[in-house]
């Protein structure tokens, strides 16, 4: 279907498009909306098969209002997460309460060049399981 100027499709039932090859929207002079009231989901199904969100000189923003403890979630079922920040912080934030940093095997803090900084406005704890190695270049 190709549309010269506006269409406007007043669906009252289910609108089910079902196409065997590719499906390409495009628009070139401005946005694009697709909005539900009900959960909802974009899925890509098969090995090695990528589905990529991008933004183009803009930003990312992924927002949810749901007040539950896993209200945004990234789960990578047999792979790893991969989060880079070219040029600016990372930044973990909590407002009410932790942040945890859990791991079955090693998680490590690694500065190449710049300090790693460990600050509390009340404790820090360190457990150790095992043994605790500190190695030191400088002033200890």
């Amino acid at each position: 279907m190709t549309v010269g100027d506006d269409y406007v499709a007043g669906v009252t039932g289910i609108w089910d498009i079902n196409v065997t090859e590719a499906v390409t929207i495009d628009s070139s002079s401005a946005g694009i909306s697709l909005d539900g009231v009900t959960a909802s989901n974009f899925t890509v199904t098969g090995a090695s098969q990528d589905l990529t969100l991008s933004s183009v000189g803009g930003s990312v923003g992924i927002a949810a209002s749901e007040a539950a403890a896993d209200a945004i979630t990234i789960n990578a079922s047999t792979g790893g997460v991969d989060i880079t920040a070219a040029t600016n912080d990372l930044d973990l934030l909590a407002s009410t309460l932790d942040v945890n940093i859990t791991g079955n095997v090693n998680v490590d803090l690694l500065a190449t060049t710049e300090d790693v900084t460990i600050g509390s406005g009340d404790d820090v704890i360190l457990t150790v399981g095992d043994d605790y190695v500190a190695g030191v270049t400088g002033i200890w």
